[in-house]
């Protein structure tokens, strides 16, 4: 299943996961949920530009950023 986590559940996921549901924890800890952003090098520290990558990936979407950074990721980014 594709997942796009708000920006809380991606925050209590990483940091507080009692804060979320038993499904919603469930579903975060699933690998097949999770692989889009597993997958990434890690090449940029912060984790909303790398869920931006992950999502542009799975939706063939293009990036518009000026972020020098995404061009190291497979993402198709435009400025």
């Amino acid at each position: 299943m594709k997942l796009l986590l708000d920006t809380h559940t991606f925050i209590w996921w990483a940091s507080e996961p009692t804060k979320l549901s038993k499904s919603a924890l469930d579903m975060c800890k699933n690998r097949a949920n999770t692989l889009a952003l597993d997958e990434l090098p890690f090449h940029h520290k912060d984790p909303f530009d790398r869920l931006l990558i992950a999502q542009s990936n799975l939706e063939k979407m293009v990036i518009l950023s000026k972020d020098k950074i995404f061009s190291t990721y497979t993402a198709k980014v435009m400025w």
